[in-house]
């Protein structure tokens, strides 16, 4: 059926069905260029899966030899963060070390109960005491989130902290630094992969300690194994996660 034309004073009208169906269909074109680039950007932020560190290594050859190291109490740096919070951060990152069993650890515990015996104790004093290598130093700047009675997160979460690992005489050798302030997947598409692993919903604090420190002592697990294979002349293998 041919369409009906209708005319008028400023020339032939298109049957208004057949415009309907150009806007419209303009529209839904339009929908589909928009949600597939949607999709674009999302696939390429999952794919990055972008990991909030920042790393600074001075590692090289010699360090590799590090072998037993010391964790020294955390600390606060800034105002706000509770005891509690920096005992927290300190375990989840003495667990994951120890888990890794890249290094002979001696724990914050061991520590105090010297310091307690042999109060005034210098770094010098603590490295020949219990024949360590290197320190393990690591300050937290913010432990802030809300959790409800049943442990559910009541609402975005925010952490981050600093690890140092030095050598027996103070020199820095390796630093990371972990920094999360959870936000809508949408304000944040770097972090959409995160945002996905975790079902889109907010996380407690203590999550978040327990991702920075599995990020950030994976790193230090990888130079530190890729110095000694060096040293030794092996092959790298597969790295675990």
């Amino acid at each position: 059926m041919e369409s009906v034309r209708r005319e008028s004073g400023s020339g032939v009208a298109m049957d208004p069905q057949a415009l309907d169906s150009r806007v419209f269909g303009g529209r839904r074109s339009g929908q589909r260029l928009a949600h597939g680039l949607l999709l674009g950007v999302l696939a390429v932020s999952l794919a990055a899966c972008v990991v909030p560190i920042n790393v600074d290594s001075r590692l090289d050859e010699g360090h590799g030899n590090a072998r037993r190291v010391v964790v020294m109490p955390f600390r606060a740096q800034g105002a706000g963060v509770s005891d509690v919070a920096i005992e927290l951060v300190a375990a989840r990152v003495f667990s994951r070390l120890d888990a890794d069993r890249v290094f002979d650890l001696i724990s914050p515990v061991d520590v105090r109960v010297l310091l307690d015996h042999q109060p005034g104790s210098e770094r010098s004093d603590i490295a020949r005491a219990f024949g360590a290598d290197a320190f393990l130093v690591g300050s937290v700047r913010r432990f802030e989130g809300r959790v409800r009675p049943d442990g559910m997160a009541q609402g975005p979460a925010w952490v981050a902290f600093d690890l140092e690992l030095q050598s027996a005489d103070g020199s820095r050798l390796w630093r990371g630094s972990y920094a999360e302030r959870q936000r809508g997947f949408i304000e944040d598409l770097a972090g959409f992969g995160r945002a996905y692993d975790r079902g889109f919903r907010w996380v407690a604090p203590e999550q978040l300690a327990s991702y920075g420190a599995s990020e950030l002592v994976r790193d230090l697990r990888q130079k530190i194994e890729e110095l000694r294979r060096s040293a030794s002349g092996e092959t790298a293998p597969a790295l675990e996660g």
